[in-house]
């Protein structure tokens, strides 16, 4: 196989990827042909609360299109937007493209010993997988809710599927007027031709996807996934492919006016421009889609961070260890760790505890914030002051209210790069940062309440 098929067969399987830097293949055993119980496993019912008064106070409806999201999340409660029935009982969030049902959750069920085309070596994986967990739980009983027999942990958790969630507290944080609905576009879903994996999905989930966040009424849509398309590295077949996507895109962002269209610039350190080096959907042309870049702690432009040059709207926003929200279900194991739970058979007693240990380690560090780094992370904060600009006035199209975004911020320079900086409070989550002690102490001594005198953090944006 020469070195151009390789690099061909890799991106057919990396080309639609979320934009975080820990981001790697999200590819997951197919969630069509899932039995009922394992369907409900990872489709779990909304916890209890007053959706028709959660519903009457969004008074503009976001959309972020990802890995799924916590809808259980407790920080999100007052945010999450569901269809109700006549008996305001939840009937859908959004929509789940990988599973093709109503339950947009990230989590992810074995499949493979209902697949009758998956290789035996994928299916005594999955057993290896169950029975590892099933051991740890033995030892461990507290983390059955993190870790399950009948979910693919390693897809999961080595898939960053707690990608959706942390963009998803990015766009409504503090602000409970916004309604958000979640599209699952990725992971991709699997199956097997002759015994090789092939996928049963594609950038077809982000076209899909979209289509129906619109029709379900967003105003706003924030894609923190895409794929870089270079003419001269890919084979001409998906190339072509590519360029069809992206034409379908355009024609969805001009069909819809109103509608804006906020997405992730990409992490490779390059340029999009609109001849030869391609983003979806940050290459495509049109003036209600807003590209995002990142910038690093120092606020410069952050070393990963792709940069758009074309004259279309552009901004770059802090992207460097953004604190958010993950997932309740997930323990933060790190991949290169969950996997071994598929080698435990072959571990001898002494460096299983050991590795028990570990595990437990990580699940006993669950909470309900995260810090992740990329464009992933930009994007929704700059979304959520597009959605922010469409409260104070609904009548503003898409694109207005971009602009609106790039207007309301004033001259700076990053470098050597003329720009316009823009200053946005940060999540409620973040620490607040204290006044000068002389300064404290004074006002506490005047009655001052210690709410009212610690500062709220700010995010600063930069625009071309």
């Amino acid at each position: 196989m020469s070195q151009r098929t390789q690099n061909f067969l890799a991106l057919g399987i990396l080309s639609l990827t979320m934009l975080s830097q820990q981001s790697v293949a999200q590819i997951a055993d197919n969630q069509r042909i899932l039995s009922p119980a394992r369907s409900a496993l990872v489709n779990p019912a909304p916890s209890d609360r007053k959706f028709a008064e959660i519903n009457k106070k969004h008074q503009l409806l976001i959309a972020v299109i990802d890995s799924g999201v916590d809808y259980n999340h407790p920080t999100l409660t007052e945010n999450l937007h569901f269809e109700l029935d006549a008996q305001g009982k939840p009937t859908r969030m959004g929509w789940d493209f990988s599973g093709s049902d109503a339950w947009p959750a990230p989590l992810i069920a074995q499949s493979a010993d209902l697949d009758k085309t998956a290789p035996a070596d994928v299916r005594a994986n999955e057993v290896n997988l169950s029975n590892g967990i099933k051991e740890f739980l033995g030892l461990y009983p507290q983390f059955a809710s993190q870790l399950n027999v009948d979910r693919h942990v390693v897809q999961e958790l080595a898939g960053n599927l707690f990608h959706g969630t942390h963009v998803a507290g990015l766009m409504v944080y503090d602000e409970p007027r916004l309604g958000l609905m979640a599209y699952r576009a990725l992971p991709l879903n699997i199956g097997y031709v002759a015994g090789r994996m092939t996928l049963i999905d594609s950038e077809d989930n982000i076209v899909a996807a979209m289509k129906k966040a619109i029709e379900d009424g967003a105003r706003v849509i924030n894609m923190s996934l895409g794929t870089s398309i270079n003419k001269h590295d890919l084979d001409e077949k998906y190339y072509q492919k590519q360029l069809k996507v992206m034409a379908e895109i355009k024609k969805i962002a001009q069909a819809n006016p109103k509608v804006a269209i906020v997405a992730a610039a990409g992490n490779q350190g390059t340029w999009i421009d609109d001849k030869s080096r391609l983003g979806l959907p940050c290459g495509i042309e049109a003036k209600n889609i807003l590209c995002v870049g990142a910038l690093g702690a120092d606020g410069e432009i952050a070393s990963f961070s792709n940069i758009v040059l074309p004259d279309y709207p552009f901004l770059m926003a802090p992207g460097d260890e953004i604190l958010s929200l993950f997932p309740s279900q997930f323990c933060p194991i790190p991949g290169h760790i969950v996997r071994g739970l598929e080698q435990l058979s072959s571990i001898g007693a002494n460096q299983k505890s050991s590795y028990f240990q570990s595990l437990a380690k990580y699940c006993g560090e669950t909470g309900q914030l995260f810090s992740s780094t990329g464009t992933s992370m930009a994007s929704p904060i700059a979304a959520r002051m597009v959605a922010k600009a469409l409260l104070a006035a609904p009548d503003l199209s898409g694109a207005e209210a971009i602009q609106k975004v790039l207007n309301d911020s004033v001259g700076a320079t990053v470098g050597r790069l003329n720009v316009k900086k823009l200053r946005v409070e940060k999540p409620s989550w973040y620490p607040k940062t204290s006044v000068l002690p002389l300064a404290k102490t004074l006002a506490l001594s005047l009655g001052f309440e210690p709410q009212m005198i610690d500062e709220p953090e700010f995010f600063e944006f930069y625009t071309k």
